[in-house]
């Protein structure tokens, strides 16, 4: 698919008000910057895993959404310990009613979670 067929379909969708491919210069400074925050909270170490995988594509784009947009219906955001321990998520709608019955957890914000 040439990158203006991508965009012209991205922009038919529900929330999506703007799309922009991003050239590799933009690209390994996206990374650059990313790469350069290694903690956050203080001592927590910080990999952005989809980010390694989304610029290892052919093409890569800038996506601009407004409320409209269709959030996931599965976790997108996940924080690990070093052992692998899952230590808090976002909440997609269709785990939200399971979770709220939850008392061992602490909502950060609406939708996301933390396991003490």
């Amino acid at each position: 698919m040439r990158s203006d067929e991508f965009i012209s379909k991205v922009l038919e969708r529900p929330g999506v008000v703007r799309a922009e491919i991003l050239n590799a210069d933009l690209i390994s400074r996206i990374v650059d910057e990313e790469d350069s925050i290694s903690v956050f909270s203080g001592s927590m170490e910080l990999q952005s895993i989809g980010l390694g995988k989304c610029v290892t594509k052919d093409l890569v784009a800038a996506v601009f959404c407004n409320s409209e947009f269709p959030r996931p219906d599965v976790v997108t955001i996940e924080i690990v310990d070093e052992y692998g321990t899952l230590l808090g998520h976002d909440v997609p709608e269709s785990m939200a009613e399971e979770i709220r019955g939850m008392d061992d957890i602490l909502w950060l914000s609406e939708n996301f979670v933390m396991y003490p």
